[in-house]
């Protein structure tokens, strides 16, 4: 069976891990998904920007790198490799309804294609959201999921599942994405994140920065934003805030000007150059302001030295 970080033995560190390559998450037919569109010649809204500027909003935001180690767990995402050899392993989506009969119930299982070791977002510490994400190059698929869990499983599923993910009045707690498919087409899910979106294609990932270019949006969450619908590519929103500028969904560029604090040649100006022509999207409520990077060692830096605040940032028009 599947085991985490916190049972298996010899398991490696997140210090010296390194994730399979990555293949191309954006060609066809995800080559013209939104996140993949330069925003750098858009409008900007000229009201908003300004309100970012405001002390309750003006937060400095996080690249929150696999080094930094909080509270005994690693941050950054994880992803793994998987394929059609790859045991499928009956999970229960908590935020699905179970059905009763003759006193006994029947979850709504999912078999998904587990690891032997599954990496999750905040091992060994079992902090924050403990995502995790599984690529099947050859089939086709992506699949995410937040609050992966083996704790009590079985107990909880009368010996049905041994994983559970998401909770009871969540959104989606995994999502299948279908790699052949428009992101967006009918069939696909709404993602585990509170946007509804994709989430894995909009990571910094280590590949990008060696070849000093990021061609598509970042990830990023604030501790609080606007409520109502979302706005842009979202399809959700977690946002509860009564007078906050920014909605899910809304999109942040980095002005050509600050693109210049940054040293020619340097990951972060790599970083700076990607939030002027891709931007980063509002996509979730997290407990300090961050942008999402996949976990990976090579990544050997904590981010938060680039000083940039949310002030820095235009909103440009959706």
């Amino acid at each position: 069976m599947p085991r985490t970080v916190l049972d298996a033995v010899g398991y490696p560190a997140p210090a010296t891990w390194k994730p399979e390559p990555c293949p191309d998450l954006y060609a066809e037919p995800w080559a013209d998904a939104p996140w993949t569109q330069r925003i750098d010649g858009r409008s900007v809204d000229r009201l908003r920007t300004q309100q970012l500027a405001r002390a309750d909003v003006n937060l400095p935001i996080n690249l929150h790198m696999p080094t930094t180690v909080y509270e005994g767990s690693t941050t950054g995402f994880p992803y793994q490799s998987i394929d059609a050899t790859t045991p499928r392993t009956p999970v229960w989506d908590l935020a699905r309804s179970i059905t009763w009969s003759w006193f006994r119930p029947t979850f709504p299982i999912e078999r998904v294609p587990l690891p032997p070791t599954v990496r999750r977002e905040g091992d060994p510490g079992r902090a924050w959201d403990q995502h995790a994400y599984l690529l099947d190059v050859t089939g086709k698929r992506l699949w995410e999921m937040i609050l992966l869990d083996n704790f009590a499983s079985r107990i909880k599923t009368w010996g049905q599942a041994d994983w559970t993910v998401g909770y009871n009045g969540s959104g989606p707690g995994l999502s299948c994405w279908d790699l052949a498919k428009p992101w967006d087409a009918p069939g696909q899910p709404k993602g585990v994140v509170a946007a509804g979106i994709p989430h894995m294609p909009h990571f910094i990932r280590a590949d990008e920065l060696a070849r000093g270019a990021i061609h598509h949006a970042m990830f990023f969450a604030l501790p609080a934003y606007a409520k109502g619908a979302p706005v842009g590519y979202a399809r959700g929103s977690d946002g509860t805030h009564l007078d906050h500028p920014l909605r899910a969904g809304d999109r942040l560029r980095l002005p050509r000007t600050a693109v210049e604090w940054f040293a020619p040649g340097t990951p972060e100006r790599t970083v700076a150059e990607g939030l002027n022509r891709y931007g980063m999207t509002l996509g979730d409520t997290a407990g300090s302001p961050s942008i999402a990077v996949a976990q990976d060692p090579r990544l050997a830096k904590n981010w938060q030295g680039m000083g940039l605040r949310l002030s820095d940032f235009e909103v440009v028009q959706p």
